[in-house]
C-alpha cells in the first residue's frame, strides 16, 4: 500500500508539472528594442527618382514563439529620411506597423539566426519644403519587407540582435497647388542595418 501511495504521487506530481512547462514553452515571449542606419536605398516619384541621401530609424518588436522554429510578432517603426538634394530641406518621416512572422533557426544554445517578413500600414510625413508645387498632405500607405540577422543571449534574459532589412514604403499624397489639388504617388526602397537589445 505504501509503494502504491507513493507511485500515485509521483505519478500526480508528473501530470502536474508537464502542463506548466509546456505552457512556459509554449508563452515565451521576446522584446527587441532597435534603432539602424540606412546604407542605401531609392526615392521615386512622379516621373523622378533619386538616391536616399541618409536615414535612421526606431523600433519595436514584440514576438511569440509559437514553435520552437517560428515565431509571430508585430512591430512598431519609425523612420527618418532624406533624399540627395540641397542640405537645408525638412527631413520626411514614415511611421509603420505591421505584421512580423519569422522563421527561426538555432545554432545553439547562445545563437540563433532568424528570416521575418514584414506586411503592414505606414504613414508618410514629407517636408514641408522637400518639393517647390505645393504643401503636401500625409498619407496612409503600406509597407512590406523581409530581414535576415541574428540573435545573441547573453543571460538573465537580455541579449543583443543584428539584422539587415530590405523594406518599401509606398503611399499616394495629395498635394495642395495654386492650380488645384494633385496626387502624387511615392516609392522608397530602403536597406537598413539594425541593432537591437532583446528581452525575453
Amino acid at each position: 500500500m505504501r509503494a502504491l501511495g507513493l507511485f500515485t504521487l509521483l505519478a500526480t506530481s508528473t501530470l502536474i508539472q508537464v502542463p506548466k512547462a509546456h505552457a512556459k514553452e509554449s508563452s515565451s515571449t521576446l522584446v527587441v528594442v532597435s534603432g539602424g542606419l540606412a546604407i542605401g536605398g531609392q526615392v521615386r516619384g512622379e516621373n523622378s527618382s533619386d538616391d536616399l541621401d541618409s536615414g535612421f530609424g526606431l523600433g519595436l518588436t514584440f514576438a511569440s514563439a509559437l514553435h520552437p522554429n517560428f515565431n509571430l510578432g508585430a512591430h512598431l517603426g519609425l523612420l527618418s529620411w532624406l533624399s540627395d538634394g540641397p542640405d537645408d530641406r525638412d527631413r520626411n518621416s514614415l511611421f509603420d506597423l505591421s505584421l512580423r512572422p519569422e522563421g527561426v533557426f538555432p545554432i545553439n544554445d547562445k545563437v540563433q539566426v532568424f528570416v521575418a517578413g514584414m506586411l503592414g500600414l505606414s504613414y508618410s510625413v514629407i517636408g514641408e519644403n522637400d518639393i517647390s508645387l505645393g504643401e503636401i498632405e500625409p498619407a496612409l500607405g503600406s509597407h512590406y519587407g523581409f530581414a535576415l540577422g541574428g540573435r545573441f543571449d547573453l543571460g538573465e534574459g537580455k541579449g543583443l540582435q543584428i539584422e539587415l532589412a530590405l523594406q518599401t514604403y509606398e503611399a499616394e499624397h495629395e498635394v495642395d497647388t495654386f492650380i488645384g489639388d494633385i496626387q502624387i504617388d511615392s516609392e522608397l526602397e530602403v536597406a537598413m542595418l539594425n541593432l537591437g537589445f532583446v528581452f525575453h
